[in-house]
């Protein structure tokens, strides 16, 4: 989805329409507490040739077989740390995905506490299961899980969620 993202022309256009505030990106992926796996270490996106470099490294990835725990609050403090060691910045955003809530350690309202996250705005993209069946227990489970993301989840200055029926 990301490199999806990053190969639209809107997007590309966003990414190096300011050359004087650049944009640097990093990218993992996560499961139970003890699964952070770093994807693409920080890269600043100042040229087509950057973003292309993040788009291949995306698309050429394989999952590991990952825990089958949702640790939301492990990946938010995995998120702060990574942070720590980013590039100067003015702002700083986490744009984070579940089909879940979390299920393991931390929780994400004591990392939230914590204060390790700083000036950080932590954004979700929830993703709604695809039911077999035709009623609406999709949209049911959909806003139960949304609202889970606003209350745990959401954090900072402007930050959003999105949702998703659906992996497609």
């Amino acid at each position: 989805g990301v490199a999806l993202a990053l190969e639209d022309p809107a997007v590309r256009a966003a990414l190096l329409d300011l050359p004087d505030a650049p944009v640097s990106l990093a990218v993992f992926e996560w499961s139970g507490g003890s699964y952070q796996r770093l994807i693409q270490d920080w890269i600043n996106l100042g040229s087509l040739a950057d973003i292309a470099v993040v788009t291949a490294r995306l698309r050429g990835w394989q999952r590991d077989d990952a825990p089958e725990t949702t640790g939301l609050g492990a990946a938010m403090e995995y998120a702060a740390t990574l942070q720590a060691r980013a590039p100067d910045c003015w702002r700083r955003v986490l744009d984070i995905s579940g089909d879940g809530t979390n299920n393991d350690w931390p929780l994400p309202r004591d990392v939230r506490a914590s204060g390790r996250l700083g000036d950080m705005t932590i954004n979700a993209l929830v993703i709604g299961e695809t039911p077999q069946r035709g009623d609406g227990a999709r949209h049911s489970q959909i806003a139960e899980l949304t609202a889970y993301f606003k209350a745990e989840i959401l954090y900072g200055p402007d930050a959003f969620l999105e949702t998703a029926l659906g992996f497609e």
